[in-house]
């Protein structure tokens, strides 16, 4: 049972050399010796700065994500209180165009009735003038 459980091959596809010694000091040699450690130490190594470095990239595009998202929200609120800003100056354009176009109105309707007044006032001097005679006239008749 033990011959077969050791020619078969592992997962990995290699499969182990039969030894007819099976002590335990002998597979504890094979696979602690330093030759065989330090390509795993290394490459755990390398494997362990790869995520150092990725952690240290992420936590940075966070950094930025979080200054970019700063910026976009008073950005944003810059906008909104343009909008504002021109809403209200809007509608106190609009006011004041009322109101002008209301003075003015009133404005044309007051010089209106100021010449029909002066209108008026023409037509009773000259009235005056032809009904009374002027000094001049009395001065002939006398």
């Amino acid at each position: 049972m033990k011959e077969e459980q050791l020619s078969q091959p592992l997962h990995n596809g290699i499969t182990p050399d039969i030894k007819s010694d099976d002590s335990p000091a002998n597979d504890s040699d094979d696979r602690t010796s330093p030759s065989l450690l330090r390509p795993l130490f290394s490459e755990r190594h390398q494997h362990s700065d790869q995520v150092s470095e990725l952690k240290r990239e992420r936590d940075s595009l966070k950094e930025q994500v979080q200054q970019l998202q700063s910026q976009l929200q008073e950005l944003q609120r810059k906008v909104d209180m343009s909008h504002i800003e021109v809403k209200k100056e809007k509608e106190e354009l609009d006011a004041k165009e009322g109101q002008n176009s209301l003075d003015y109105k009133s404005l044309f309707e007051d010089a209106k009735t100021k010449i029909n007044d002066l209108i008026k006032d023409k037509e009773v001097l000259l009235a005056t003038l032809e009904v009374k005679p002027s000094a001049d006239q009395m001065m002939i008749r006398l």
